[in-house]
């Protein structure tokens, strides 16, 4: 299963718009290259997707709450939302003056992923209590839509305890280039073989049901956060289990692609006057 090990590829940078990206994974289930240009964001493995001796950098129960222990509710709703529905409830809330330059209050979003720690220094020490509420509040309504990955872990029998914090975790890491999302592929392996004593992401069904879902959860995590990586990983994990890719995920990553791009756009005018641009 050391493909599933290695489901976090190495991307040490930003590269930007690539003109190819190959879904085979050395197999013949899926023949068709996909010319998508696709901006596969910051991933800080030390090892590539193809190498079988793919190293630990801690024991998966370490890793998995180091990565669920990213998982900041307001910095991911920050990310998530559109900057015009945060600044519109901020202003009706009175955490914010009608007024305000939207552009040189708000902050690049990687900024606060990179410095989760600095949200009172961005948006204010007096400001960042309400301020920290109304995301809060406002991530908890999105996550009563059908598209949530709460609401796909809770369809899918999944801990959301357990899972959505992981997920979510996992997609600041990767943002953030944060190496301890290399290990991910380790966490995601012991708990589909069950090695570890207590399993760390509890799903119910047999060994290839398992796979599936795990994969069916980081596709919606993927299209969620708006992150293609963590899309084509997934289409890794779907190839250890299905002969092709189903129709409903090829369609599933063109929707992410979709999203990334309006999201980049989203994501830099948001801030285009102010100093904390990126990290």
């Amino acid at each position: 299963m050391w493909a599933c090990r290695c489901l976090f590829r190495r991307f040490s940078q930003n590269i930007g718009r690539t003109q190819f990206v190959d879904l085979s994974l050395e197999r013949d289930q899926l023949n068709q290259d996909m010319d998508l240009g696709l901006d596969f964001g910051f991933w800080n493995s030390p090892f590539s997707h193809y190498r079988k001796d793919a190293h630990r950098l801690c024991s998966s129960k370490e890793a998995m709450k180091r990565i669920s222990a990213s998982y900041v509710p307001h910095v991911y709703a920050y990310g998530l939302l559109e900057g015009s529905e945060i600044i519109e409830s901020a202003v009706e809330r009175n955490i914010v003056d009608p007024s305000i330059n939207s552009k040189r209050f708000m902050v690049h979003p990687r900024a606060l992923i990179c410095h989760p720690s600095k949200f009172s220094t961005y948006f204010g020490p007096s400001r960042s209590p309400a301020f920290i509420e109304l995301l809060e509040e406002l991530l908890t309504q999105y996550d009563m839509t059908k598209d949530s990955v709460v609401k796909k872990c809770c369809s899918l029998g999944a801990d959301i305890e357990k899972w959505v914090p992981f997920l979510r975790g996992l997609c600041l890491c990767v943002v953030a280039g944060d190496p301890i999302a290399s290990q991910a592929g380790f966490v995601i392996e012991d708990s589909l073989h069950r090695n570890t004593k207590e399993v760390l992401l509890p799903i119910s069904g047999d060994y290839n049901q398992r796979g599936i879902l795990t994969a069916d959860m980081l596709m919606a995590a993927s299209v969620e956060f708006c992150l293609l990586s963590v899309a084509i990983q997934s289409v890794s994990l779907y190839l250890q289990f299905v002969p092709e890719i189903p129709l409903f995920v090829s369609k599933r990553i063109a929707l992410c692609f979709t999203r990334s791009e309006r999201q980049s756009l989203e994501w830099s005018f948001r801030c285009t006057e102010s100093d904390c641009w990126q990290c």
